[in-house]
């Protein structure tokens, strides 16, 4: 019978085990079906103008099969959080997971990919270190499809690359202030510019 916890030394009968943590007999394999599961900032209900870039979103997403990655760019404070959030939001139905994570360094990125581990199996929250549970959520990420995470803020393509890679069947919303040409080959970009006086 598991338990969840650390019960510190182990002996094997050869070897000695330094840490062991047993986990619940639901720890393992990875949940086939996490139930619903959405993370995503708080959006103020004011939202007004962007339909190009909406339909440009809705249009990139609405391939059925394989990886989608967008990267909406532009200045600081132009509003493309906003626009990401909004977006997800009036789509979540269509997907689960919903995942929103500030992936501004790649700290930020295993921090936020521990939670969605969480998130996806509340039982062993406590019960595996951080880098378990990023681990298990690329696994779970990379044997199931439907999903949808956005990384916001993300500084630097190659932070992302490891991820990207080893997700072949989810959906990716980015937001960043790089320019379109640091996507070559990674995401398909959709600058945002300032909006229309009006």
């Amino acid at each position: 019978m598991g338990a969840v916890g650390s019960i510190g030394q182990v002996a094997t009968g050869d070897h000695v085990v330094q840490h062991t943590t047993l986990l619940p007999p639901e720890a393992l394999p990875p949940g086939a079906d996490p139930g619903r599961v959405c993370h995503l900032p708080y959006r103020t209900a004011l939202f007004v103008g962007r339909e190009r870039e909406l339909a440009r979103l809705d249009e990139a997403f609405a391939t059925a099969h394989g990886v989608v990655v967008h990267a909406v760019h532009g200045l600081g404070g132009i509003g493309k959080s906003t626009l990401a959030a909004h977006w997800a939001a009036r789509h979540a139905a269509e997907f689960n997971p919903v995942w929103w994570i500030t992936a501004e360094t790649p700290a930020d990125l295993d921090a936020g990919l521990a939670a969605l581990g969480r998130a996806l199996q509340p039982s062993l929250a406590g019960a595996l270190p951080e880098e378990a549970l990023r681990e298990r959520t690329l696994h779970w990420l990379a044997s199931h499809d439907g999903w949808l995470l956005v990384l916001d803020n993300v500084s630097d393509p190659a932070d992302i690359k490891p991820l990207l890679d080893r997700a072949p069947s989810g959906r990716f919303l980015i937001t960043t202030r790089r320019g379109a040409t640091g996507w070559r080959g990674i995401a398909e970009p959709l600058s945002l510019d300032v909006l229309e006086p009006a």
